[in-house]
């Protein structure tokens, strides 16, 4: 590593010691039926990093002017297989809420009726189809060994961060408040995982309201967004360290990068720096982009 990428690490975490951590693979193969079996430990064979990278794969693939057709009552191209229920019109995939919903994301890829000849040309020419093996070339750690730099010794410890970040807390107060406007308004509802061909992953925290009230109001903010590099859970643990400074209330090195500008806020600098001085403080590991 040059000293100039060390400098960098260490200017966004300057609390962090460590920057070692685990080699990945920089391709995988993955047969689809295995994305379709129902089987209860879903993903595996697969790891829950590869399902989501498959899926970003699908996104970005898919992306092309050639998918998508002019139906009469909008446009039908793969955001909206993927999205289903007879999507139009969409443009881009909502964003997945649960691995189940990345789940049933697959189900859609693969054998939902084709709602336009833009998606049986995507299907027919990237090979979706289930017989088919496709091969990403995506940097991803080690299936089932988790990722101990992130704090993840196993795949158990990956897929229970990522039931607690994203639905875990839901009615929770949060410990920051993020609108300056509505100060009140800081009931948790959940996070969810927004995909893009150049944006990648995106994970978005949406709060507001009581989410029992019906009607409730509410408000979405970008967590931690991909940056060069990175994979899915170097992504993901830094969303999880944002979330557990602004929902949970505890202290880290956690980049705050995607919040600005209003991070530079009073209203929520002046939070953090009360947190700071009254939380106990939670030691992450630093999360590393190939250099």
């Amino acid at each position: 590593m040059t000293e100039y990428a060390r400098a960098t690490l260490l200017k966004n975490r300057p609390l962090q010691t460590t920057t070692d951590r685990p080699r990945r693979k920089r391709s995988f193969s993955i047969p689809l039926i295995e994305l379709l079996r129902p089987d209860s430990y879903w993903p595996q064979p697969l790891s829950i990093e590869q399902a989501f990278e498959a899926m970003r794969w699908m996104v970005e693939t898919g992306d092309d002017k050639r998918y998508s057709s002019h139906l009469r009552w909008g446009i039908a191209g793969v955001a909206e297989l993927l999205n289903g229920a007879g999507a139009l019109s969409q443009y881009q995939l909502d964003p997945i809420a649960s691995l189940a919903d990345l789940r049933k994301r697959f189900h859609l890829a693969v054998l939902a009726r084709p709602q336009s000849e833009g998606q049986v040309l995507w299907r027919e020419e990237i090979g979706i189809s289930v017989d088919s093996v496709i091969t990403i070339k995506r940097a991803t750690y080690r299936p089932f060994e988790g990722a101990r730099h992130l704090g993840w010794s196993s795949e158990f410890d990956i897929q229970k961060s990522l039931t607690e970040v994203c639905t875990g807390s839901r009615g929770k107060p949060m410990a920051i408040s993020l609108n300056s406007s509505h100060p009140r308004c800081r009931s948790f509802h959940d996070v969810s995982v927004a995909i893009g061909k150049f944006s990648g992953f995106s994970f978005l925290l949406r709060y507001g309201e009581d989410p029992s009230k019906r009607g409730a109001s509410y408000w979405t903010k970008c967590i931690a967004r991909s940056r060069s590099g990175e994979s899915f859970l170097d992504t993901f643990a830094r969303a999880r360290d944002v979330f557990d400074c602004l929902v949970l209330g505890k202290t880290s090195d956690c980049d705050l990068a995607e919040l600005e500008p209003p991070l530079g806020s009073n209203h929520i600098a002046d939070q953090l720096q009360l947190l700071a001085k009254t939380a106990t403080p939670i030691r992450t590991p630093v999360i590393l982009a190939d250099l």
